[in-house]
């Protein structure tokens, strides 16, 4: 479900046709919902008060002349299964429907799977201010635990005497539909005024038990994130919910006779209770280096460990050859390059250009002497991960690039790798995974965000030299 922004209407989201067929395409159901017009006044009514000293909980209909309305829509999505999954129901909004939504969302949570914002942020005040936002850039500061959070929202509610959070306080241990605690993905534009208070959404909603994500997306004012209905899912896992992990509920006996032949099997699952006449393969039987091409394109991850588990910064031997794969085309086809076997050795004497070009792209393993168990011949390894002392990945030469470069996607506002640490640390290492630096200077125009900024992408888990640093830093 989508609530609109004030003034707005439901048919400005539902009617525009690139978010119908965004919708289309990932196969969920747009639910788009508008507010009482009164008096020619279109928006939201959440309490204006909000929580307060007298009424922590607002969630009646005296409260809200929103809330009955929204029942109502839950009722309806109720009253047609055949069509509508009710253990499937995801509320978001923008601007003010996004403030109302983090409102109803918690005066039935147990009716929804998850909740999104997009350009709002929860107001706190008085007694109940216990954080002070990093984000306070507007009033540079004037933050006080147990007085103000020194943010200002839009209409200037919940600042009372008695007011504590605007809309609503987060419910404690909230749980969603299924059981599990609710989850919360929170959405704000880096040059949005709302920053701040959507800093608040993370650590009340954090405070309070609830499953959360916060993005602050590069660039962008008070608007929805870029291809917002493909981050709304991804983020809320909507398509991903509709398989959803077995549970260790009870199963009840039953006398009905099993054919292990005929019983569907996941692929995906390695069986509990292997069969125990099956056939065993010896532990000692020889294995032929010679015959273990793996039939998958798929990398695996790979970093030498000591006897403390801590990860080696060395390059790997001669004896350890592969072909390093510079194109889609070159992963399967015989081509000029696939016949050319390398080694980490390879690239001593190569510049910073061209071990970078060697560096992030893919290995397959031709043959690995010595580590036959870990890099069976056929599969593909990063090269940074077999050479990462050439690749400049150790915790003592591992550095971001220093150009200047602009977010694809964004808006074009010069950039270094330093405007990453102003972000929390999942908000970063979900830069560092997603998003493309595009430079100005240079032979190379663009390049992913964790090659540009290795050190600062590694230090969230990204990247070539996640391994090093992040064994460095405990």
């Amino acid at each position: 479900m989508m609530s609109h922004g004030s003034g707005s209407n439901a048919n400005l989201w539902c009617g525009k046709p690139d978010v119908r067929a965004a919708f289309a395409e990932l196969g969920i159901t747009l639910l788009c919902t508008s507010s009482a017009i009164i008096d020619g006044d279109k928006r939201w009514r959440p309490p204006s008060e909000g929580s307060s000293v007298n009424n922590p909980y607002p969630c009646t209909e005296e409260d809200s002349i929103d809330l009955p309305y929204f029942e109502r829509i839950l009722n309806w999505i109720d009253s047609q299964p055949s069509k509508y999954d009710n253990q499937r129901i995801f509320n978001g909004g923008f601007s003010q429907g996004s403030n109302y939504i983090s409102y109803v969302s918690f005066c039935f949570p147990e009716r929804l799977r998850g909740m999104v914002t997009s350009g709002s942020g929860l107001k706190v005040n008085g007694l109940a201010v216990e954080y002070c936002s990093e984000y306070d850039t507007v009033n540079r500061g004037t933050c006080e635990i147990g007085v103000t959070d020194g943010w200002r929202n839009t209409g200037g509610t919940g600042e009372c005497d008695d007011c504590l959070f605007t809309p609503m306080k987060p419910v404690d241990g909230a749980t969603d539909v299924v059981g599990q605690p609710l989850r919360a993905c929170i959405n704000v534009g880096e040059l949005d005024s709302r920053v701040h208070g959507s800093d608040q959404y993370r650590y009340y909603f954090e405070k309070a038990g609830l499953r959360v994500d916060f993005v602050i997306w590069p660039g962008v004012r008070h608007d929805m994130p870029p291809d917002w209905p493909r981050v709304y899912n991804e983020c809320l896992g909507i398509n991903a919910s509709a398989n959803p992990v077995p549970t260790d509920a009870p199963v009840e006996p039953t006398d009905a006779p099993i054919q292990p032949s005929d019983a569907p099997v996941d692929p995906t699952e390695a069986p509990n209770n292997p069969p125990i006449d099956a056939p065993v393969v010896p532990s000692d039987a020889p294995v032929d280096p010679t015959n273990t091409e793996i039939p998958t394109n798929a990398v695996i991850p790979f970093v030498r460990r000591d006897d403390d588990g801590n990860a080696i910064c060395e390059d790997l031997p001669k004896s350890v050859r592969f072909n390093v794969v510079f194109g889609e085309d070159d992963r399967d086809a015989d081509e000029e390059d696939d016949k050319k076997f390398r080694f980490c050795e390879s690239m001593k004497g190569f510049n910073i250009r061209q071990s970078e070009s060697w560096c992030n792209r893919d290995a397959r393993i031709r043959n690995a002497v010595g580590y036959e168990e870990e890099l069976p011949k056929g599969v593909y390894v990063k090269v940074y991960d077999l050479c990462p002392k050439s690749c400049r990945a150790c915790a003592d030469t591992c550095a971001d690039f220093n150009q200047a470069f602009t977010v694809e996607g964004a808006e074009p506002v010069n950039r270094r790798c330093p405007y990453l640490d102003k972000r929390p640390a999942n908000t970063r290492a979900r830069l560092c995974r997603n998003k493309i630096a595009q430079l100005k200077r240079g032979r190379v125009k663009q390049k992913p965000l964790t090659e540009q900024c290795a050190k600062t992408c590694g230090l969230v888990g990204e990247g070539k030299c996640a391994n090093f640093l992040l064994d460095a830093s405990e």
